[in-house]
């Protein structure tokens, strides 16, 4: 007989033993009963709006199912979720056990151990509060000045989250900042803040202004006075010397020749008359100098016309 003839004689039969033996595999290997563990997501559900959880919050937890060996092979633990109700919750410390009948599983599987079984949620409440802004800076004062004030915009920021992160809170701080030895006497730059991450603001940074004058020194100053003269005339002046009291920068006594840049002058009015008469001088000052003090504070001025001097 042929070899082709003997495979298909009885092939009823074949077929049949073969099924019986994959039915019996199955039996076998498909009811086996195995524990497996599954990491799955963990979601909240009716948060009250004016709470907030500081601690305690997961985003995964772990299951252990018993099953089929060949259910649980087919099983998809990215489509599971444990939804946990939050809409019993109050401000303190707050216990929520987690139930295995919320895991949506197939009733043929057997949900065995949950970790962790439960949570333990600090709940808070959210309020709103106004705090000043504070400058943390450091560095050196440019040499001869000093700093006047430091201005920031805006001076007040409002910061929203728990109630008793804000509590302690009196004021928020700029991130810290180093101010260069040499600056313009205001010297403007942009700051972040150090906000605690569960807090929230609409303030991303703050403008700070650091202004600095220059330090002085007090002091008295004997000068000649300048006389401007006009055509047709003859100026003197008695006394050709004043003393002033000044309030002079440090800086600017540093120069070699700066009493020559404080000028006290007369200055005759257009028209002048002839004769003797006392009249106010004007005193030219250089930048950031203050006179505070001068005498005479009028000098006499003789004004003797240019002809009848002559013919004398």
């Amino acid at each position: 007989m042929h070899w082709k003839d003997r495979l298909i004689e009885n092939w009823q039969y074949r077929l049949l033993s073969l099924f019986l033996a994959f039915f019996c595999w199955y039996l076998v290997s498909g009811s086996e009963k195995v524990d497996t563990w599954l990491d799955i997501p963990l979601e909240f559900v009716d948060l009250p709006d004016n709470l907030v959880i500081r601690t305690g919050m997961r985003n995964r937890i772990q299951i252990r199912v018993r099953g089929a060996s060949g259910i649980i092979r087919g099983l998809d633990a990215q489509r599971l979720a444990y939804k946990a109700d939050l809409s019993s919750l109050r401000v303190g410390l707050n216990t929520v056990l987690l139930k295995q009948q919320n895991i949506p599983l197939n009733t043929s599987l057997e949900v065995m151990e949950i970790s962790p079984p439960r949570l333990e949620l600090d709940v808070d409440k959210i309020v709103s509060k106004t705090v000043p802004v504070r400058v943390d800076w450091k560095g050196e004062v440019p040499a001869d000045f000093e700093l006047k004030e430091v201005v920031v915009r805006p001076q007040e920021i409002t910061l929203k989250g728990a109630s008793s992160v804000l509590d302690a809170m009196k004021e928020v701080s700029t991130k810290p900042v180093d101010v260069p030895s040499k600056v313009s006497r205001i010297w403007e730059t942009k700051l972040a803040l150090s906000i605690p991450e569960e807090l929230e603001t609409n303030v991303a940074d703050v403008v700070t202004s650091f202004v600095f004058t220059p330090k002085t020194k007090i002091m008295w100053v004997k000068l000649p006075v300048i006389v401007d003269q006009t055509s047709g005339f003859t100026v003197t002046i008695s006394p050709t010397f004043v003393r002033l009291k000044l309030d002079i920068p440090l800086y600017f006594l540093r120069e070699e020749n700066w009493r020559d840049e404080i000028v006290p002058r007369v200055v005759p009015e257009s028209f002048p008359r002839p004769g003797t008469r006392e009249i106010p001088y004007k005193i030219f000052l250089p930048d950031d100098t203050v006179l505070l003090e001068a005498k005479p504070v009028k000098l006499e001025v003789t004004f003797t016309p240019k002809n009848s001097k002559e013919s004398q």
